[in-house]
């Protein structure tokens, strides 16, 4: 899957997930990273009660949001993505 944008094109908020040991299974990689993507849409979802795009790009999980996303809903999203197994760390990316 890639990702690509027009050159000067607004940039979108992301949210970005590096996920922990998961990512050493040997054969069995993207079978874990796939059922971990399901496991985070279906939360999100399930919250927020809007559809959600979760995108494994370069070792890491993006989530794209939507342009009324609010500092609230942060906090909320980080209530959920803190329980999830398989989560190392996440972030909130913003333009400038």
């Amino acid at each position: 899957m890639s990702l690509t944008y027009e050159y000067n094109a607004p940039m979108k908020k992301f949210i970005i997930i590096h996920y922990g040991e998961i990512g050493l299974k040997k054969g069995n990689t993207e079978y874990f990273v796939a059922k971990l993507c399901k496991f985070i849409k279906e939360k999100l979802e399930k919250k927020f009660k809007i559809s959600f795009s979760v995108r494994h790009f370069l070792g890491r999980i993006l989530i794209p949001l939507k342009d009324d996303f609010s500092d609230s809903d942060e906090i909320l999203y980080s209530d959920i993505l803190k329980k999830i197994f398989g989560i190392k760390n996440f972030t909130s990316l913003a333009p400038a």
